[in-house]
C-alpha cells in the first residue's frame, strides 16, 4: 500500500484515472476536456489540450507542469478564479481562442502565446505571478476585463521589441512596478504594435496602459488653445493605482513607421483626473532617445499619469527638397513665419559640420549656396514662452 501512495503523489489525477509520463495527451470524440475532479500537472509533465477545455474549481487543480492548446479550430477555454499553481498556460495552434474566467480573479505562473496569426481573447480578471512570453499572436484584453502583470521584475514580459512584432496586448495591462526601475508596456490595437515606456518612477506603483487612437481626438476636443493642431491619430492612456501621484518619464515608441523621422515634430499631452475638466495641459517638448532602448523616445522631464499623446505642434509644413534651378525658388522659408517671436535655423551636412548657423532666421538660408546631398537641420521655434524644435533633413540637388 505504500509504494501505491507514493505512486499516486507524483502522478496526475485525472477523472479517477491515473496517467504517467511526460508529455501527455489528452483527446475526446468531441474534443472537449472538462476537469471535475482532483487533477495535477506535474513538474516536467506537458499536457496538450486539442479542443475545448473547462476547470470547474480551482480547488481541484494545480499547474506545476505545462498545459498547452493545440487547437486547429475556435475554441472556448473556461477556468475558475482561484490560484492555478505556478506552471506554464501555453497558447499554440492556428485558431482563436475565447479564455473566459469565471467571477473573481485568477491567478497563473507563466502564459506564453505561440499562435500562428490568431488571438486569445481575454474575458474576465487574469494576474500573471511569474512571466508572460509573447511569441506570436494577440492578447486581446476585453472591455471590462483585466491583465495584471503580478511580478515586479522588468523581465516578466518577454516580446521582440520591433516593428514587425506580431504578438503584443490590445486593452488595458496592468505591471507591478518599483521606484527607479522601466517597464515596457507591449501594447497595440488592430492596426499594429505600439509599445509605451515608463522610465524611472518615483514609488512603487500598479500602472495600467493602453494604446487608444481616440487620445489624440479626446485631447483636440478638450484643448482650448487653436495652437495645438492634433492631426496624428496616436494616443495611450496611463492610469496609476497610487494615491498619490507617482510621477515617471513617459518612453513613446518610434518603431511606428508613423513616427518614424518626425518625432521632434510632436508633444505629449497629459489629462489628469484631478485637473478640471476640458484642460490640455502641453508637458513638453524636449525629448532623448532612452539610454535603456534607444527605440523610445523619452520626456526630459517627470510628469504623473493621465492621458498621454503624441500630436503635432503649430502644424508647420516645411520642405525636404531643394532643386536649385532656372527661376526656382532656393531659399528655405518658414510657413507663417510672421506668427513666431523668434526662429532659430542651423544645418549640418552629413559629417556633422555646422554649414549655417541662424539665431534669428529669416529666409537667409540659399540652396544656391551648398552642393548636391542630404543636410540635416534643427528648427527650433519660439511662441508664447514655448518652444517647439524640430529636427528634419533636406535634400539639394542642382539643375545639370
Amino acid at each position: 500500500m505504500k509504494k501505491k501512495a507514493l505512486l499516486f503523489i507524483f502522478a496526475i489525477l485525472f477523472g479517477g484515472s491515473v496517467l504517467f509520463g511526460k508529455g501527455v495527451e489528452i483527446k475526446s470524440e468531441d474534443n472537449s476536456v472538462s476537469i471535475n475532479s482532483t487533477f495535477f500537472i506535474s513538474h516536467g509533465v506537458s499536457m496538450t489540450i486539442p479542443g475545448n477545455f473547462e476547470i470547474r474549481d480551482s480547488l481541484l487543480f494545480q499547474n506545476s507542469g505545462n498545459l498547452i492548446f493545440n487547437n486547429t479550430f475556435d475554441s472556448q477555454i473556461l477556468l475558475p478564479s482561484g490560484d492555478l499553481g505556478l506552471g506554464e498556460f501555453v497558447f499554440t495552434g492556428s485558431s482563436n481562442y475565447e479564455l473566459s474566467i469565471a467571477e473573481g480573479q485568477l491567478h497563473i505562473g507563466i502564459l506564453k502565446l505561440n499562435l500562428q496569426g490568431s488571438t486569445v481573447n481575454l474575458y474576465g480578471k487574469l494576474a500573471i505571478t511569474e512571466n508572460m512570453e509573447l511569441s506570436s499572436g494577440i492578447l486581446n484584453v476585453t472591455e471590462n476585463s483585466k491583465l495584471l502583470i503580478d511580478n515586479s521584475s522588468t523581465e516578466s514580459v518577454l516580446f521582440t521589441n520591433s516593428p514587425l512584432n506580431q504578438s503584443y496586448v490590445i486593452g488595458f495591462m496592468s505591471r507591478k512596478i518599483e521606484a527607479a526601475k522601466n517597464y515596457v508596456f507591449p501594447v497595440g490595437d488592430i492596426s499594429g504594435f505600439h509599445p509605451f515606456l515608463i522610465d524611472n518612477p518615483e514609488t512603487e506603483d500598479v500602472i495600467r496602459v493602453e494604446f487608444d487612437k481616440r487620445v489624440p481626438a479626446e485631447c483636440a476636443m478638450k484643448s482650448s488653445s487653436p495652437r495645438f493642431l492634433i492631426e496624428n491619430s496616436l494616443g495611450w492612456r496611463v492610469e496609476s493605482n497610487s494615491t498619490k501621484r507617482n510621477n515617471f518619464y513617459s518612453g513613446l515608441s518610434v518603431l511606428n513607421s508613423v513616427l518614424e523621422g518626425k518625432t521632434s515634430q510632436f508633444d505629449i499631452f497629459h489629462i489628469s483626473e484631478n485637473e478640471s475638466v476640458g484642460t490640455v495641459i502641453p508637458v513638453n517638448n524636449n525629448y532623448e532617445k532612452s539610454s535603456v532602448d534607444h527605440s523610445f523616445l523619452v520626456g526630459s522631464e517627470k510628469k504623473s499619469y493621465g492621458l498621454l499623446a503624441f500630436s503635432q505642434i503649430y502644424g508647420t509644413e516645411l520642405i525636404n527638397f531643394i532643386y536649385v534651378g532656372s527661376d526656382n525658388q532656393t531659399t528655405f522659408e518658414i510657413p507663417d513665419e510672421g506668427d513666431f517671436s523668434n526662429i532659430r535655423f542651423y544645418v549640418y551636412n552629413q559629417l556633422g559640420a555646422l554649414v549655417f548657423k541662424g539665431d534669428h532666421y529669416i529666409k537667409e538660408f540659399d540652396a544656391r549656396n551648398y552642393a548636391d546631398g542630404t543636410y540635416f537641420y534643427e528648427l527650433t521655434l519660439e511662441k508664447d514662452n514655448k518652444r517647439s524644435i524640430i529636427r528634419n533633413f533636406i535634400e539639394i540637388k542642382h539643375e545639370k
